[in-house]
């Protein structure tokens, strides 16, 4: 060994130590700590992979079929994108994960309206009274909605004009794009985030 390799190496060993190496091999909580604080979506997509099935399985018993299953598995993960822990116990996703998987799964089961993760868009939501003025209210706010979505990166506006104006999930957004679906969640919540600021 060189002396020119030491110095490399020891970097190499400490990114690894650090849990800057292999993602497959990152605790839950080194993954979440690059998501809050990097909004990495390499880590995004390892908890995904590393969780999807187990939700699907944990979803199952409260609902009557295996899509059902597959559409609270996708809303935990937005939840998980909007709303992550700040501590887990015993450095494992999974305790926090099963719990918000078994609420919606009730929650889904007792016939409520599934929203993605609790977001709403403004200019989507529905009103209980309508009025000449609630109606063009609401007219002026899709528009505007409209506008903000037509700037959106293109990468971000095909995943939500899939959601909004075809109400496809997000399995089918995502083959239809060619990316992972966690991907296409990540997506999704980030143009949300983009959506929110411009709205303000």
């Amino acid at each position: 060994m060189t002396p020119d390799n030491v110095p490399s190496q020891r970097l190499q060993a400490a990114i690894s130590e650090a849990g800057g190496g292999d993602y497959t091999e990152a605790a839950d909580s080194e993954l979440l700590r690059r998501l809050r604080e990097k909004e990495d979506i390499r880590a995004f997509e390892v908890l995904f992979a590393r969780y999807e099935k187990r939700i699907q399985g944990w979803a199952a018993p409260y609902l009557p079929s295996s899509d059902l299953a597959r559409d609270v598995s996708q809303e935990v993960f937005l939840k998980l994108l909007n709303d992550t822990p700040a501590e887990l116990k015993g450095d494992s996703l999974a305790p926090w994960l099963r719990r918000v998987t078994c609420n919606l799964s009730i929650d889904y089961a007792r016939h409520r309206r599934f929203e993605v993760s609790g977001e709403s868009l403004p200019g989507l939501g529905g009103q209980t009274e309508t009025t000449p003025q609630t109606e063009l209210s609401a007219s002026n706010d899709a528009q505007v909605l409209h506008q903000l979505v037509a700037q959106l990166p293109q990468e971000l506006r095909t995943v939500v004009e899939f959601r909004l104006n075809q109400d496809l999930p997000f399995r089918e957004i995502a083959e239809r794009c060619g990316i992972p679906l966690g991907t296409a969640l990540w997506r999704m919540h980030r143009a949300i985030e983009v959506l929110r600021e411009q709205w303000q």
